[in-house]
């Protein structure tokens, strides 16, 4: 299992739209993608800005494929609500409970 971190801050007062925008346009096109596995959104209750998605994959391989071909689409559908350029990690998932 591999994971793609993404954290992000809202505009002010696009929280919801933001949300609005992950679950109903970008989460259809990631469980379209090979090797998908779920999705977290995750918020800082201080910072509610701040905002973290974890992206789950099968493999490695799975999620580079994802980067090169939907990566920067995703992006640009976030765009407007952010400020700033995302930033991304990628990680080995070490144990996974789930599923």
């Amino acid at each position: 299992m591999f994971a793609r971190t993404l954290e992000c801050e809202a505009r002010v007062g696009k929280n919801d739209e933001l949300a609005n925008r992950i679950t109903k346009e970008v989460l259809p096109i990631l469980r379209n993608q090979p090797g998908f596995a779920d999705m977290i959104a995750l918020s800082d209750y201080v910072h509610p800005k701040h905002l973290v998605y974890l992206s789950f994959w099968k493999s490695k391989e799975a999620a580079q494929q994802y980067h090169r071909e939907r990566y920067e689409q995703i992006v640009n559908m976030i765009r407007p609500l952010i400020t700033g350029p995302p930033t991304v990690e990628n990680v080995t998932v070490e144990i996974w409970t789930s599923h």
